[in-house]
């Protein structure tokens, strides 16, 4: 889903994260049942110093022995409790904000997943889309495989809250696990546009005529910096049902913004060393690059 967004993004155990937590701008827990004691106080800390947590599901509802605890450990990070879980296999978020909005269909959106039923309980929680459950026929079954949208649930289905500097982020329901099975496209637009309502300043972003996969590397011992820019050529299922790319079409005209807090000595595009039209104003690099074939670095030294 973020690969299809353009979002770099890296995939880390407990550890690694603890050590690293300081060099992210967002952190996403997509329903992470067991949270340790070490990250939750560390989590807590880095919101509160401006970091942007987004948890989803049922993340940090069970305890060290994987018993169900019946709330949410993040609780007081959220500002909302878990009263309950809708039992269904599927159910619809309306999204009601308009950041939410773009790119996006105006319509309830199916995510098969199991959602949590959970109640805003601090007065600065913001509630940006509401949960509607999929509709029942009289005998309680579905009316098909996937039941059209049926009333609100009464709860929340996305959910922000200003925490300190930093923001914390709710999705009732695990979107990733229902983007994958049902690559229902909505739903990655939705989660982009809550990542961009809440970073204020991401490392870097690309804007592309088609999705291309971003990947942020930093190298200290040489002084650079490297976005990776991989074509994989158009629209990629998730649900199992698997394409053949016979040839792969250039991507041209991508624009590269790269948070930088000084003037950079050199940019370049590799390989080849080929130098791009680039502007730096104000802790910000633009660069543009002309074609993506297969994979282009732009690289930023100093």
């Amino acid at each position: 889903m973020l690969t299809q967004s353009m979002i770099p993004h890296h995939i880390v155990h407990e550890p690694t994260l603890l050590r690293r937590l300081s060099e992210f701008s967002a952190v996403i827990i997509p329903d992470q049942r067991y949270l340790s004691p070490k990250v939750l106080d560390a989590l807590g800390d880095w919101v509160r110093g401006g970091g942007v947590l987004l948890s989803a599901g049922f993340s940090g509802t069970l305890d060290r022995s994987y018993t169900e605890t019946g709330t949410f450990a993040l609780q007081d990070l959220l500002g909302v409790k878990l009263e309950g879980r809708y039992e269904p296999s599927h159910a619809y978020i309306e999204v009601t904000d308009d950041r939410l909005k773009p790119r996006t269909l105006d319509m309830p959106h199916l995510a098969e997943c199991p959602f949590a039923l959970a109640r805003p309980v601090s007065e600065d929680v913001q509630t940006l889309a509401r949960l509607r459950k999929c509709y029942l026929r009289s005998d309680g079954e579905y009316l098909l495989r996937w039941s059209p949208v049926g009333e609100d649930t009464g709860y929340p289905a996305i959910t922000i809250r200003k925490v300190g500097k930093g923001w914390a982020a709710y999705i009732a329901g695990d979107v990733f696990h229902a983007y994958q099975v049902k690559n229902q496209w909505t739903l990655k637009h939705i989660v982009a546009n809550l990542m961009r309502l809440t970073v204020d300043a991401p490392p870097v972003t690309v804007e592309a005529p088609a999705w291309l996969g971003v990947t942020l590397m930093r190298q200290p011992a040489r002084g650079r910096t490297l976005v990776h820019l991989v074509n994989h050529h158009g629209d990629h299922a998730v649900d199992t049902n698997y394409r053949c790319v016979e040839e792969v079409l250039p991507v041209a005209g991508v624009r590269v913004t790269i948070a930088c807090p000084s003037r950079p000595s050199k940019v370049t595009l590799e390989p080849g060393g080929e130098v791009p039209e680039w502007r730096y104003d104000e802790g910000v690099l633009r660069v543009e690059v002309p074609q993506v074939a297969v994979h282009v670095v732009v690289a930023v030294e100093g």
